[in-house]
């Protein structure tokens, strides 16, 4: 821990002494690039789950269970923000009957971004009227990340196995994005 924080002070000092500085000022008039670039980082640690047709109709079901996830995996839905939402609701019945009333967030961005930070069921359905009655739901149930050990003489990559996954990221790596955030934080704020 005293070498990251020992790194960290002479990085930032080595930072505040370069003019680069003055380029990260686009980021305070863009919070999306902010966004972005966070997105990006924590990205790496899970399998991003990308939802393209967001809207009544789209079978779902065949997709979610196509799938696996785990916590530090996202969901990133992209859909016409005129038309649609995202809406993530409390329970399997108001998931069911299409009940608002027990909402847990609400996104209308267009480009929404939805970390899954806890194992459990999560509920999505889209908040416009007639939306989640015509299909435009699902449900997906999140596992804690494992870790699967093989045999050296057994192991053969998946073809439909993630690059990254929540699996294969360690202290390390968590250690990794913490520094990297503490490095990248101080540019955002000068």
């Amino acid at each position: 821990m005293a070498i990251l924080v020992f790194g960290y002070t002479v990085l930032l000092r080595s930072v505040r002494a370069r003019p680069v500085v003055k380029n990260a000022m686009c980021f305070k008039e863009s919070p999306k690039a902010i966004i972005h670039v966070l997105t990006t980082i924590i990205g790496c640690v899970g399998t991003t789950h990308k939802i393209e047709g967001w809207a009544p109709g789209v079978d779902y079901y065949t997709w979610v269970t196509s799938r696996h996830f785990q916590v530090g995996d996202s969901l990133v839905f992209e859909y016409n923000k005129d038309f649609h939402d995202v809406t993530e609701v409390a329970s399997p019945l108001a998931f069911e009957f299409c009940d608002l009333s027990s909402t847990i967030a609400r996104y209308k961005t267009g480009y929404d971004v939805v970390n899954l930070t806890r194992p459990g069921r999560y509920y999505y359905v889209c908040g416009a009227p007639g939306h989640c009655q015509a299909g435009q739901r699902f449900d997906i149930l999140v596992t804690s990340p494992q870790v699967v050990e093989k045999s050296p003489s057994s192991f053969s990559p998946s073809p439909s196995a993630p690059l990254h996954s929540a699996a294969s990221s360690s202290l390390f790596s968590r250690l990794g994005l913490i520094f990297l955030f503490l490095v990248l934080l101080p540019l955002f704020l000068v």
